[in-house]
């Protein structure tokens, strides 16, 4: 294993850390566990297992200073670049794996952590790290062992990497039962987003400030609306820019909008009476650089707008009833829901290949869920191979 990870760890960080153009699930625990820290006691002794060339231990150090840090890895090619990049005094650099960890480094730590390294354990591994997190801070990921077309396809990787470098490669998938026995029932396991087979255990509930933070960190470097750009989505958001500005000129000459998904439109063309407010976890140029289902917002508004969103919800049908709550009486809905097409299956792989897991709804389930929230639908418009668009008033 020793072997593998000197050979492999330079450029596996290189191109899952830091040349991605998308945000991968590497990404997304990684920042999820950034933020946790930063939550934390500056006091703490923190011990980070698995730390590889320490981007974790660098992300957070600009922000805070733990009293003492313990940087752990077993291939010496990743610990012997760590001793040339870190000078901080109250960091402590080891080279070893997990078997041989000295364990009173362990008993010392207040905080300890690891990022994907369960994976790659044997199971007496990851006993001895479960016996010394029980009383302290822990937070840790793995990956479960579920039934899904993801999850399949990354246990082929490593059964080809297995056949390649023999007995070198253990890697591992848990149940969910399995990593409770270990870590406590008292712990918390979450996704890092849906659709994810990678889980995060800890003791402590993380809320969702740091999935947020998450969001506005990470997507100030990718902004990935702006990779829209190429043939035919070009072309597509045009067309949700018309179709926008034709109910926006109808149905409100003045008010408040709320226009979730921000990127897409060109808010200069709209008419001085309308304030418009916008929302969008990865456009820098909206009021507000956040998450619609996780946002508290202060206020109702005359019309809200979800052009070619609503697949980007965790759960369409709590973000339809929450637009419910936020729009005034009278006020208008506008959904614009991809149809069942080829063109449409094209749509969700380009966002699949960069790391954005949709959530599919149907026509006949999307109707429902309108009419059981209160709303009625007064216009639909069909763009054929492509989709449909709603005018909802409740």
């Amino acid at each position: 294993m020793r072997n593998y990870w000197d050979k492999k760890i330079l450029e596996w960080e290189k191109k899952r850390y830091l040349k991605s153009s998308y945000i991968n699930p590497i990404q997304r625990r990684q920042a999820i566990i950034r933020e946790f820290l930063l939550s934390m006691d500056p006091g703490l002794t923190v011990l980070e297992l698995g730390c590889g060339t320490g981007l974790l231990y660098k992300s957070i150090a600009p922000e805070k200073k733990f009293k003492k840090y313990y940087l752990v890895d077993i291939s010496k090619v990743a610990t012997d670049q760590l001793q040339t990049t870190v000078e901080d005094s109250n960091v402590k650099i080891i080279n070893s794996s997990i078997r041989n960890l000295d364990i009173n480094i362990l008993k010392e730590a207040d905080l300890i952590l690891s990022s994907g390294l369960l994976d790659w354990l044997e199971i007496d591994e990851i006993e001895k790290i479960a016996k010394y997190s029980k009383g302290k801070t822990f937070i840790h990921t793995f990956s479960i062992k579920s039934f899904s077309p993801i999850r399949l396809l990354h246990a082929t990787y490593m059964k080809l990497l297995r056949l390649k470098f023999k007995s070198l490669i253990v890697s591992r998938y848990h149940t969910k039962q399995d990593i409770y026995q270990l870590f406590g029932h008292k712990s918390f396991i979450q996704k890092y987003y849906q659709g994810s087979f990678g889980r995060i255990i800890t003791n402590q509930k993380i809320n969702k400030l740091a999935i947020r933070n998450y969001f506005k960190a990470r997507y100030k470097e990718v902004d990935y609306q702006k990779k829209q750009s190429s043939f035919p989505w070009i072309l597509l958001k045009k067309l949700e820019q018309s179709l926008y500005l034709d109910y926006f000129n109808k149905h409100l000459k003045e008010g408040t909008t709320l226009n979730i998904g921000a990127n897409t439109f060109g808010l200069t063309d709209f008419k001085k009476g309308n304030k418009i407010t916008t929302i969008d976890p990865c456009c820098q140029d909206a009021n507000i650089i956040d998450d619609f289902e996780i946002y508290n917002f202060n206020q109702k508004f005359d019309m809200i707008v979800m052009i070619g969103v609503i697949e980007f919800f965790e759960s369409p049908p709590k973000s339809v009833k929450k637009a419910h709550h936020l729009l005034k009486e009278n006020g208008y809905l506008i959904v614009f829901l991809h149809k069942d097409t080829f063109l449409t299956s094209l749509y969700y792989r380009f966002h699949k290949n960069r790391g954005i897991n949709l959530t599919p709804i149907s026509e006949r389930d999307f109707i429902n869920l309108i009419e059981k929230t209160g709303f009625t639908i007064e216009e639909t418009r069909s763009f054929p191979l492509w989709a449909n668009s709603y005018l909802i008033k409740k």
